[in-house]
């Protein structure tokens, strides 16, 4: 077999080049790279010349464009089946090494290695497979157009996101060695028989507030991917026939008590209760995905983290972690969360199905759900009856990283519905400045008052329909948003206009709170003192302002602060907040009229 090796050494200077990104060339290998092959903090013989290979990694905190404290080399390949990835780590004091041994993907605080993939090379979204020196795994989807910008970049991980890959990781009296073997399977890629994708390298040093990448990513400029690499050489690879079918067959015996009537609570029992039910995955042209599912099982799905939900002015969010929903989710998301997929309860049947055609991103489904019906007592005229829930999402692709796109998402019970369709849009104005917006509008038919109380209300009253239990049969309205942004190393700004009418309701979407106008505002500076001990600090300012349509003033709050950071992780932050709030009865059913409450507030 003949091997086309590529080896990049980029020595080191203060100041990376500014020209186009670089390009790797990625050889295939005869035979896969084991952690062993590398832990003398080299190739062995028989790997030496194999991979290809990067060093030279430069910083982007604390000192941007400055080469790493310490030297990482990461070698890569590939096979049919697999994109093999080796990082190096080097250390001048490995005894300061952080690494625990923890469950996965509670690993941030750990020294940290990374890889991002932009397989369409869109510049929009990336997988993101990071592990600690034990191997330990990490993994998400990267949102390019998710709020955060430079200053909050967790934002744009979706950590929800899970596949199958392989890590291990060792200490060495000279640093730590990390072994990934990425499956072409767990990926979705365009069907080409030849692969450009985006690719960057990151390394982590917690104890110097080091975070270092290769190429360089500049946090003078918003945004990753358009700074990344690009990785050729991938060629005839595919995830092959990639159908996955999980059948499940299960049987329980039960008694239990069912208070679905308040007024004549009963037991139930059933001796032989059976159950069974399919999962199916079927990809199509390496990147169209159909998820089918017949009666899910979701007794396996990791259980949600602890929330404080009592005395919250709003609903709380609990994250999707039920398998059908995650598989590109982050394709329905727009600037208002028009699609929680938690409202959907309990599924019979549902189709699915995502993925990338060209400069357009796909997403759709049609489900079920059966609970609506199961809340309601034996014979009432609503027993067994079911919601249906119908998204579809298309999203194209403008210039380099801007996007336009549309949205509708319907919810049928009986005679009921809610159906909510409108654009919205992300625009690159310059490598700092990005402004998004997106404009709907909702058109609800709501159950009668009696059967809204008898299906049961939701959350501050809102019933299972969408609709609010002070609703007229049929509401609608409109809802905006519109955001500016500047994200930089120094110079930090956001602007937010939030509109939500009065008649807006989206069923499957979460609104935390409707008939308000926002205005928000939020300014800060950070300086950059060249120092052994503070990284940066800088003085900061929030403004928020908050009415409904009739012009009442709801909240306000302005809060200058002052903050430092110190190598070390360690932070420092004092600030002064003035507002009000004021509590209406439509938020609070138990509320006899609007109350209003506030103060100053300080601290550190």
């Amino acid at each position: 077999m003949l091997l086309a090796v590529w080896v990049c050494t980029l020595p080191a200077r203060s100041e990376p080049d500014s020209a186009s990104p670089p390009t790797l060339t990625i050889p295939r290998v005869s035979r896969p790279p084991t952690l062993e092959d590398f832990l003398e903090m080299k190739p062995n013989g028989e790997m030496d010349g194999k991979l290809a290979r990067v060093e030279g990694f430069f910083q982007r905190e604390p000192n941007d464009g400055q080469p790493s404290s310490q030297r990482t080399e990461a070698y890569f390949g590939y096979d049919d089946k697999n994109l093999y990835i080796v990082f190096v780590c080097f250390d001048s004091e490995p005894e300061k090494i952080r690494a625990r041994k923890m469950q996965r993907e509670q690993i941030f605080g750990d020294d940290l290695v990374e890889v991002m993939i932009d397989t369409f090379h869109d510049q929009r979204r990336a997988y993101a497979f990071l592990a600690n020196p034990y191997g330990i795994q990490l993994d998400a989807l990267w949102n390019e157009s998710a709020t955060g910008g430079n200053s909050n970049e967790f934002r744009k991980f979706d950590t929800s996101f899970d596949t199958l890959w392989h890590s291990r990781g060792q200490l060495t009296d000279r640093g730590y060695v990390v072994w990934m073997a990425i499956p072409f399977k767990s990926l979705r890629f365009p069907s080409a028989p030849e692969q450009t994708w985006g690719i960057i390298f990151n390394r982590t040093i917690p104890r110097s507030n080091e975070n270092t990448f290769w190429p360089h990513i500049s946090n003078r400029i918003e945004g990753r991917l358009n700074q990344a690499a690009l990785l050729t050489g991938l060629r005839d690879i595919s995830p092959g026939r990639n159908i996955q079918l999980i059948p499940y067959v299960a049987f329980r015996s039960f008694r239990a008590l069912d208070t679905r009537d308040p007024l004549r609570p009963q037991f139930i029992e059933d001796d032989a209760d059976p159950d069974l039910g399919l999962d199916a995955k079927f990809i199509f042209q390496d990147s169209l995905v159909l998820d089918v599912t017949l009666n899910p099982d979701f007794n396996q799905v990791e259980s949600d983290e602890p929330q404080v939900t009592v005395n919250e002015r709003f609903e709380v969010f609990f994250p999707e972690k039920r398998p059908f929903f995650l598989e590109n989710a982050n394709f329905f998301d727009t600037p208002i969360s028009l699609l929680f997929t938690r409202r959907i309860a309990d599924p019979q049947f549902g189709v699915r199905l995502t993925g990338k055609l060209g400069p357009y991103a796909l997403a759709a489904f049609l489900i079920d759900d059966e609970s609506p019906g199961r809340s309601v007592p034996p014979g009432d005229p609503l027993e067994d009856k079911r919601a249906l829930f119908g998204i579809v999402r298309v999203n194209r692709d403008l210039g380099e990283q801007s996007t336009l796109g549309f949205i509708y998402t319907d919810r049928e019970f009986e005679d009921t519905f809610n159906r909510v369709g409108g654009v919205d849009g992300r625009f690159k104005l310059s490598e700092t400045w990005v402004t998004s917006f997106q404009a709907i509008t909702s058109s609800t038919r709501c159950l009668p008052l009696e059967d809204r109380l008898r299906v049961g209300s939701g959350i501050f009253g809102a019933s299972t329909d969408g609709c609010f239990l002070d609703d007229p049969r049929s509401v609608a309205g409109p809802a905006y948003d519109f955001a500016l942004n500047r994200s930089g190393r120094s110079f930090r700004y956001a602007f937010e206009y939030n509109d939500r009418g009065r008649g807006f309701r989206t069923a499957p979407g979460f609104l935390r709170r409707g008939d308000i106008r926002r205005v928000g505002n939020n300014i800060g500076y950070l300086f950059w003192p060249e120092n052994k001990q503070v990284v940066n600090w800088g003085p900061g300012l929030f403004f928020n302002r908050v009415y409904d349509h009739d012009g009442t003033r709801l909240d306000w709050a302005i809060s200058p602060s002052l903050q430092w950071e110190f190598i070390g992780q360690t932070r420092l932050r004092l600030f002064y907040t003035a507002g009000r709030v004021r509590l209406r009865p439509e938020d609070f059913p138990g509320l006899p009229e609007s109350r209003d409450f506030g103060g100053p507030d300080w601290g550190f």
